[in-house]
């Protein structure tokens, strides 16, 4: 997640920049497992452990496909995260 992005965010919601960083923290309090790419969480999950997977677009529709767990619930709202180095859209 792009820190300006999740900052600017939790601020339309009415949050302060320490209210936005408290509620990653406890967030990231109840993460059992941080694989070191989306598709080895995505293994993870699909291997039984874990409630929630939050990961890209593109592993969460290889879900979908996937016998494992039926198919998954899908968030109504998203996170844009994007890249350092990726080129970012006229606004």
């Amino acid at each position: 997640m792009e820190r300006q992005g999740g900052l600017r965010a939790a601020r339309k919601d009415g949050k302060t920049d320490t209210q936005a960083q408290d509620y990653l923290l406890r967030l990231f309090r109840n993460v059992s497992v941080q694989d070191k790419s989306a598709r080895d969480a995505l293994n993870t999950f699909l291997s039984g452990k874990g409630d929630v997977l939050l990961t890209y677009e593109n592993e969460a529709r290889l879900a979908e496909r996937s016998p494992c767990r039926g198919p998954p619930p899908v968030a109504r709202s998203t996170v844009a995260g994007r890249s350092a180095s990726a080129p970012r859209a006229p606004t």
